[in-house]
């Protein structure tokens, strides 16, 4: 079973936008390709979205604040099986993930 989760760790400051632009096998959750969602300061979710993937992506924003910028691509294995999910980071939450 995969949890949900409906915000970001409290660390997550300011707003971004994730999207889906690449799987490999079937998601579990049904994600796929072109699903985005808002994320608002205070890391409040537009729309739950899995652990793993909130982990995945909190491990990245964690590494573009040493490096001082925001990390674009962040993979995440699903632990159910083989299913991988690339999500897109953007600054900007209005900006749209290419699909």
């Amino acid at each position: 079973e995969v949890l949900l989760a409906d915000r970001m760790p409290a660390s997550t400051t300011g707003s971004f936008t994730i999207g889906i632009t690449r799987t490999a096998g079937v998601c579990p959750m049904s994600y796929r390709r072109g699903h985005v969602w808002f994320v608002r300061p205070g890391g409040r979710l537009s729309r739950p979205l899995c652990k793993p993937g909130v982990a995945a992506i909190s491990s990245a924003l964690e590494r573009a604040a040493q490096n001082g910028g925001l990390e674009k691509d962040v993979s995440c294995a699903c632990p159910l099986g083989d299913q991988d999910v690339t999500f897109t980071v953007r600054a900007n939450p209005e900006a749209t993930v290419p699909v």
